[in-house]
């Protein structure tokens, strides 16, 4: 016994039971203290506070599963499940996409615009790519399809008053395949007489064979003849030994006219009067290795691969619902979500930025023949 208390310095103390070797004190049922010391200072049985509304731990991460990370507060090894997760004290949003799937449709995203490998500009989506390595292209949008019967890569389809394109390219266009269309293929551009106030449609020359055309002209030597040289690789896109030739004297005076081709089809001899000038144009048909892939038949069955029988390209040209298309347009009823939603928002739409008017010409000018087409001989 000593001023401060008693003291047992004999080896260990069991309250209840008998110690065990491991620990001075050994007690057998519950401690009651005012407070626990270790080490002399006070015991944290738990690094847990608690405060008004739950509980608070004020040190640094804590590591559930896992040890913490330094970079978070809170590091989980698993999965977490709540009601809800906010964010800076508002609902974390997982997704912006809607779930429309009980609609049959699939997800949408309603709120404005959806930008892929880019900045969402002005169209409701934009899909870009610029920054691209030496070795590979930049491509924007791309859409591939593969099946039997008919496979669409890419629909397109838009509706409206005034000028209405279901596609916009401010650009080249390359197609590795045939276009087909149902429609005219034309050119479209500003009247070069009043750009600001017309435009100008020209129509393409339509035929079953893919004509490939030469045009010139020529004045007849001193032995009433001339020879016109077509293009080094004549030979090799057209089916030359079919290839006709059309010649038309030109002046006042009246003059027979014949041609003959050379053996190998590459030259045309002009024979006539001498000294007359003779307009002459040359077509053939291209049967190059690139137009036997992609040749098709001129007239075909419908099915099989060739469209859906039953079904038409144009129905409204036979006066027959737009459901009888090969690709048919949605009813107005599905549309009138798409036209509401955009409604607002029309002056939005992207137009091509119009063409400064050059100088008007007093009268039109043809154009010059290319180098390789203008024969040899020609006097013009």
């Amino acid at each position: 016994m000593t001023d401060d208390g008693i003291s047992y310095g004999a080896g260990n103390v069991g309250i209840g039971k008998a110690p065990a070797a491991n620990y001075k004190l050994d007690v057998a049922g519950t401690i009651n203290a005012t407070d626990i010391h270790k080490n002399g200072a006070p015991l944290s049985v738990s690094q847990w506070e608690d405060v008004a509304g739950g509980i608070t731990y004020r040190g640094a991460g804590v590591g559930i599963g896992k040890a913490p990370s330094r970079s978070y507060k809170l590091d989980v090894a698993g999965t977490i499940n709540a009601t809800d997760l906010h964010k800076n004290g508002s609902p974390l949003v997982t997704s912006q996409w809607a779930d429309d799937s009980s609609l049959g449709l699939g997800i949408s995203y309603t709120a404005g615009r959806v930008a892929i490998g880019t900045t969402a500009d002005r169209p409701r989506l934009t899909v870009g790519q610029t920054e691209v390595s030496s070795d590979e292209s930049a491509i924007g949008i791309g859409a591939y399809a593969e099946g039997g019967g008919e496979t669409i890569g890419i629909v397109a389809w838009a509706d409206g008053a005034g000028s209405v394109f279901a596609g916009l390219f401010k650009g080249d266009v390359l197609v590795q395949g045939n276009l087909e269309t149902p429609g005219g293929k034309s050119f479209l551009i500003d009247h070069p007489l009043d750009p600001q106030n017309k435009t100008l449609r020209h129509n393409s020359v339509e035929s079953p064979e893919n004509l490939c055309l030469y045009r010139g002209k020529v004045k007849l030597g001193p032995n009433g003849s001339d020879t016109v040289q077509l293009p080094n690789y004549f030979a090799a896109l057209v089916n030359e030994e079919e290839a006709t030739a059309y010649l038309t004297p030109m002046g006042e005076v009246p003059s027979p006219t014949s041609y003959k081709w050379n053996e190998a089809h590459t030259e045309l001899t002009i024979f006539g009067r001498e000294g007359a000038e003779v307009a002459y144009l040359v077509l053939a048909d291209r049967d190059d290795r690139t137009m036997q892939l992609f040749s098709r038949p001129v007239e075909e069955e419908k099915g099989g691969g060739n469209f859906e029988r039953g079904k038409l390209l144009s129905p409204e040209a036979f006066d027959q619902p737009r459901e009888m298309g090969v690709a048919p347009l949605p009813t107005q009823e599905e549309t009138m979500p798409i036209q509401e939603e955009t409604m607002a928002t029309q002056e939005e739409i992207i137009r091509a930025d119009p063409v400064p008017p050059g100088p008007v010409p007093t009268e039109p000018v043809a154009p010059e023949m290319p180098a390789e087409v203008t024969p040899e001989g020609s006097h013009e």
